[in-house]
C-alpha cells in the first residue's frame, strides 16, 4: 500500500473451480478498494503504475484475460479519478510448467 513497498493490502475472492478469468464486477472492485487504500495511506496520492502477477491461465485463455481484467482495472482507476490512467504491468504465468527449482 505504501510508496516504499514496505506495506501490503490484499483483496482475496473465491472462484469456483476451472474458473480461469477473475470475474468483471470481482476484479474491478478488488483493484478499486486497493485504490483506496493506496491513496488513504499516501495522503492522496495514486499510484504512477500498477503491477498484477496473474497465475493459472492457459495460454487459450489470454484474450479472455486481457478484454476481462485488464479493462476491469482500467475502470476502477477511472472510478478513483477521471483522466486517471496509471501505466499497468500485467504479467501471466502458464500453467502446466515442467521446470523444477533445487
Amino acid at each position: 500500500v505504501d510508496k516504499f513497498f514496505s506495506c501490503h493490502y490484499t483483496e482475496v475472492r473465491a472462484m469456483t473451480s476451472r474458473q480461469e478469468c477473475i470475474p468483471v464486477d470481482d476484479m474491478e472492485s478488488m483493484v478499486y478498494e486497493q485504490l483506496k487504500a493506496f491513496d488513504l495511506y499516501n495522503e492522496g496520492i495514486s499510484p504512477q503504475r500498477i503491477i498484477c502477477y496473474r497465475d493459472g491461465v492457459a495460454h487459450n485463455q489470454f484474450e479472455e484475460v486481457h478484454e476481462v481484467e485488464i479493462h476491469a482495472i482500467e475502470r476502477a482507476c477511472q472510478k478513483i479519478a477521471q483522466g486517471y490512467q496509471p501505466q499497468i504491468v500485467f504479467i501471466v504465468e502458464q500453467k502446466g510448467g515442467g521446470a523444477r527449482f533445487f
